[in-house]
């Protein structure tokens, strides 16, 4: 972990949530699916937000995950470390504050992911007028331990 500052500061995105709106607008741009922010943030200990999207191939989902890496790299801001990539059925980048799953559609549906983390507030994204809605999750009060 890069401690408090964390990927995004330290790598020229002067936050967490314009972190991920930008992951959210790139894998909008390739038309990813189905994107589901997660807030994680006192139910885990590695992450405050989760990022899940969906692709109708075990192409795209490549795609899509080196379009991000690739796009969010020239900005400076690089992984931490990446799973799955290669093999196209479910991608994971890790921006240390923000997790980002890329998943084969079918893949996700066996995984559930969303479902490990229940009691955690989620903001679905279906276009980019609603990418504005992260500018919120700051505002959003503190969660409670539960």
């Amino acid at each position: 972990m890069e401690g408090k500052e964390g990927v995004a500061k330290k790598k020229g995105l002067n936050s967490v949530e314009k972190l991920l709106f930008e992951a959210g607008k790139l894998i909008l741009s390739k038309k990813g699916q189905e994107l589901v922010v997660i807030d994680v943030r006192g139910l885990c200990s590695y992450a405050d937000y989760i990022l899940v999207a969906s692709a109708r191939s075990t192409r795209q989902v490549k795609a899509l995950a080196e379009h991000l890496r690739d796009e969010l790299g020239k900005a400076g801001v690089k992984p931490l470390g990446t799973e799955g990539i290669e093999y196209g059925n479910w991608a994971l980048l890790d921006y240390d504050e923000v997790i980002v799953h890329i998943f084969y559609a079918p893949v996700r549906e066996y995984y559930e992911i969303e479902g490990i983390w229940a009691d955690a507030e989620r903001i679905w994204i279906e276009d980019e007028s609603e990418l504005a809605e992260l500018a919120r999750i700051r505002r959003t009060r503190s969660r409670k331990a539960n």
